[in-house]
């Protein structure tokens, strides 16, 4: 007898599901639609899933732990700028998810979501392309390290000028770099001159 309500079961249960796809359709349909309403205006757009892992922000995070966090700095100054470099990153993660909530939502325009989606997408193709660059095993050369550095920090910098949110998350903080150099290459970043990298608020 089991072998026989078992498969009846399924079978309802197949059923229930078929006779309300608009309800319970997102288990198939990727693209689903909603409507609603900004500035006034109706709009149809496709429902984003928010959880979702994103694929290059997935690589970004690997490389994050694979070298930055194996980087060995001993001044206090630069361990600060890769912890907040590293929270950066973090932050524009939850950025992402948060305006994709806001684009399910309609609390943001076509517009505004492009633009503020690309921005993001570009923060972080940025910051693999500096990652992409360098081995871990180059890092052991100090010159190698400190153009490495300084990539990074700019990244950083220029991640934080762009985003209100992040001037006011990381308000008093380190923001501006200045290279000093000596010897006769500009700039120092080789084997033949000394590069000094200053922070303050410029």
């Amino acid at each position: 007898m089991r072998k026989y309500i078992i498969p009846l079961l399924l079978s309802l249960l197949i059923t229930i599901l078929l006779y309300n796809i608009p309800t319970y359709g997102w288990f198939w349909d990727k693209n689903k639609t909603i409507e609603g309403e900004i500035d006034g205006k109706k709009e149809t757009r496709i429902l984003r899933d928010c959880d979702k892992d994103i694929e290059y922000q997935g690589k970004a995070f690997s490389l994050k732990v694979n070298v930055l966090d194996k980087v060995d700095v001993s001044g206090s100054v630069e361990k600060k700028k890769i912890r907040d470099a590293s929270e950066v990153l973090e932050l524009l993660q939850m950025q992402s998810r948060e305006l994709c909530k806001d684009w399910n939502a309609f609390a943001v325009t076509r517009e505004e979501y492009n633009e503020k989606a690309e921005w993001i997408r570009n923060a972080f193709t940025s910051f693999m392309v500096i990652f992409h660059s360098i081995k871990l095993t180059e890092l052991e050369d100090p010159n190698l390290k400190k153009e490495f550095l300084q990539k990074l920090f700019s990244w950083f910098d220029d991640a934080v000028n762009k985003s209100d949110y992040l001037k006011e998350k990381f308000a008093g903080t380190t923001k501006h770099i200045e290279q000093h150099t000596r010897g006769d290459q500009s700039p120092a970043i080789s084997s033949g001159g000394d590069i000094n990298i200053t922070y303050g608020n410029k």
